[in-house]
Order: C-alpha cells, then structure tokens, then sequence
C-alpha cells in the first residue's frame, strides 16, 4: 500500500537474511501469496552500503530489546536507510516486535504503525505441512519453518514459559510468542491496525491511519490495491474448542506471569 503513496519509500522486511540490498544473496523468488507485488527489493537498489552493518544474528538473536539495550550496528543500518532515502522511508519490519522500545527510544520521530492478525490465522499460515501437522498430533509432528523454536530459545530468559522444557505444545508456544507481540505493539506503537479491517474494511481502516497519523493519500485508489485472503482458514486445522483450550490455558498463565512480575515477586 504505501507503495502506491507519492512521497513514500516502502522497505520491505529490512532485517530479512535474503538482503534485499545484494544482488548475490536476495534471489528472485516472490511468494506467489503476495498478490500483487512483483519483488522486494527495488527500492534497495541504491543501499549496497548496508552491508557494511547487517547482522545476519538479527533473525535470531536479541529479539528483545529494551531502551538501555546496546546494538550500534543496528542503529547504523537503519540510520542508513532514513538518510539514503527521498521522501519518507516506511520500514515493514517483522522483527521488532519485541524491541519497539529500544527503536521508540532512538527514534522517537518515528510513527510506529502496528500491524496484527487473529492469531488462528498466523497460525493456519504459518504450518508448512498441515497434511502432517494436525491438531491430534501436532506435538509429535510440528517442523518449525518460521522461527518459532529459536526466538522461544532466545526469549525464553526473559519470559520463561516459551522455553520447550516449560511449554511443550506448539501452539501454546506459538500464541504465547503472539500475545507478547500484540503487547508490545499496542503499548508501544502510535497506531494500531488489525489485519481484518485492513483486508475487508480497507477504506475506513486506511482513513483512521492516516487521520491519526497525519498521512494523505488517495484512500479510494489505495483500498483497491487491498486483496483480502479467505477468512478463517484456521478452522479447517481444528475446532473453535482446540483452540480456546490452550488460548485459556497460556492466558492464566500470562496473567500470573504479568501480575507476579509487577508486584516484585519473580
């Protein structure tokens, strides 16, 4: 969408391995689910210095970043982006959920828009096999293709139930990994924006955005590059009571967690 806004460059996914800024590593693979987008990269084209600062370890390493947190090469890279870039730079990132603090402490110009979805759905998107990852065995079956296992592995210090020893159902993992992105988002972002009105309200989700935000563009031409996917795909993977057990179950305990760490007893 903010492709398609005159004054915008839109950078997608910054820290992805593929590095969109080399011709060598980046490929030409697009995900044929990303209707409508024909590459990631050319807005790249002219950002070859960022090589000089990318750290592959950002996919998988300090995935939670506090203000104090100290990551120089981070703060280059996309200090090299905002000032190589004519107009406004819009940075789709899919890793910062968890270090929107440190970013809203070196950056605090920055609108920060949040972006979430139904977790069901992620969840439905995210199995890359579900002929074999099924709800009555997926604790025996689940490959993780998307991060799941080594951001727990990473976080599992600060939030103690993502660690496999403590929580081994995947889902259950998987939604704990949801909420804390959803928290931070809607603690730290200036403006919050659910996927399911993005894709089936377009024009009322994109005039609230750009209200809040200050934004213009041409809201009728831009809801028609919106092309919502089919809804709820996730109850083709289990029903509405699989998913409410263990949603009930890592809300408990989410809760406890939360209530313990603020009253000083951790």
């Amino acid at each position: 969408m903010f492709r398609n806004i005159e004054g915008c460059t839109s950078y997608y996914e910054p820290f992805n391995e593929r590095k969109w800024f080399d011709e060598e590593t980046r490929g030409n693979h697009v995900d044929k689910t990303h209707v409508g987008v024909d590459d990631y990269w050319h807005e790249y084209k002219e950002l070859s210095d960022l090589s000089k600062f990318y750290d592959e370890k950002w996919i998988h390493k300090q995935i939670y970043m506090d203000e104090k947190s100290y990551n120089p090469n981070m703060e280059h890279f996309i200090d090299c982006i905002i000032e190589n870039t004519k107009g406004t730079p819009v940075m789709q990132f899919n890793r910062i959920d968890l270090r929107l603090p440190w970013i809203k402490k070196h950056y605090p110009k920055a609108k920060i828009i949040h972006l979430y979805r139904n977790p069901r759905d992620v969840w439905a998107s995210f199995l890359t096999n579900k002929k074999v990852m099924t709800a009555s065995n997926i604790e025996s079956t689940y490959e993780d293709a998307f991060y799941l296992d080594v951001w727990c592995e990473d976080l599992a210090d600060f939030y103690p139930f993502l660690d496999p020893a403590v929580t081994r159902h995947p889902y259950q993992r998987f939604y704990y990994l949801w909420k804390l992105s959803y928290l931070f988002g809607t603690e730290w972002a200036d403006h919050s924006v659910s996927f399911e009105d993005l894709a089936y309200s377009p024009h009322d989700c994109i005039q609230s955005m750009f209200n809040n935000l200050g934004l213009n563009g041409d809201i009728n031409e831009l809801s028609k590059v919106i092309q919502p996917p089919p809804q709820h795909k996730w109850k083709e993977f289990a029903k509405d009571e699989w998913f409410l057990e263990h949603e009930n179950h890592c809300e408990s305990n989410l809760s406890l967690f939360f209530s313990q760490k603020n009253s000083g007893k951790e």
